[in-house]
């Protein structure tokens, strides 16, 4: 029944979240039921032609999902499952593009503290239009549909529909989003540091710097942050798990480790800050600054040791499933 698995899977994509699993149950009876009947009929078991017939009757998985949609009047009933799909995709691309141009604009900036805001500001100012152009293109189609030879919505087939994918390979769009966010939110910090250390010591800038190791590091640090980026950027495109993706995921972490691995052996990351008149006065709190940041460290590289050697032996069994779905599937054979 891999036809019927990808129809209900096409339908779940138009369909009120909450009500998701009520419809597709009961549309998967109604098809089944009408199957069972006409190999009661035939006396046999019917073909995979045969079966591409039945669910076909049933209509376009666009069609289906608006007979179960609340009665729009801006859009027709038929059409607004899609034009909200398309209006959240635009929305959350747009706005993850124009916050990836903003971080662009920082990182080249020769002053970044100050080119942050202005480079922010913008970025809501992209959900007005990218509104009213799929709105307008959208009641556009709906005036003139009657009026055009739409082949999509009745000659189609089942073989067409994309091929099944895991739901624990799923990736909700709401999670790339929120990376998209908080990794360049880190970028946007890391990378004012250099020029804005109360940034990270707030006061104690006055007497704390960085040590020369995180300047060593900075652009690797940045490097990774852009490449997990990028990563959640196109997850939140093709929201699943594919195998590549899986492994750029595991190369990250163990890029990160690699990076967590050097700060621990450099043994200083902290020093008295430049202008101070006698540094020795401030050695015991360099010092402790130290210890603190060397336990701290330590423990980040354990931890990230520890999911790198995870994942890596869950994706040998399952290449596919998330680090959330591996930790349930290994708690659940245990």
């Amino acid at each position: 029944m891999e036809l019927l698995e990808r129809y209900l899977q096409a339908v779940r994509t138009f369909l009120p979240r909450k009500a998701q699993d009520d419809i597709l149950h009961e549309l998967s009876e109604n098809i089944l039921s009408q199957m069972d009947e006409r190999e009661a009929e035939l006396g046999r078991r019917l073909t995979e032609a045969e079966q591409e017939q039945v669910i076909k009757q049933h209509g376009h998985p666009i069609v289906v999902a608006a007979r179960y949609g609340r009665r729009q009047y801006l859009i027709g009933p038929g059409l607004f499952p899609i034009y909200w799909l398309t209006l959240k995709l635009g929305l959350l691309i747009a706005l993850a593009l124009r916050f990836i141009i903003a971080i662009v604009t920082v990182l080249v900036s020769a002053d970044p503290i100050h080119q942050i805001l202005p480079a922010l500001l913008p970025v809501p100012a992209v959900i007005v239009p990218v509104f009213a152009w799929i709105t307008g293109v959208f009641i556009a189609f709906e005036y003139f549909a009657p009026r055009m030879n739409l082949r999509f919505i009745t000659d189609w087939s089942p073989r067409s529909l994309p091929a099944l994918v895991k739901r624990s390979a799923i990736i909700p769009r709401a999670d790339s989003v929120a990376q998209i966010i908080m990794i360049g939110a880190f970028i946007l910090w890391w990378q004012s540091i250099p020029t804005a250390p109360y940034l990270l010591f707030g006061p104690g800038a006055a007497v704390v710097a960085l040590a020369p190791v995180w300047a060593q590091l900075h652009w690797p640090i940045i490097l990774l942050a852009v490449a997990g980026l990028v990563l959640a950027s196109v997850n939140l495109a093709s929201p699943h798990w594919t195998v590549t993706r899986t492994r750029i995921r595991l190369a990250l972490r163990a890029a990160a480790f690699v990076i967590l691995l050097i700060l621990v052996r450099a043994g200083t990351w902290v020093v008295v800050a430049d202008g101070i008149r006698d540094p020795a006065q401030f050695s015991s709190v360099i010092a402790i600054v130290n210890q603190i940041s060397f336990y701290g460290l330590l423990c980040a590289l354990v931890i990230t040791g520890l999911q790198l050697a995870w994942e890596g032996v869950q994706h040998l069994r399952d290449p596919l499933a998330p680090p959330a779905v591996q930790c349930r599937q290994a708690l659940r054979k245990s």
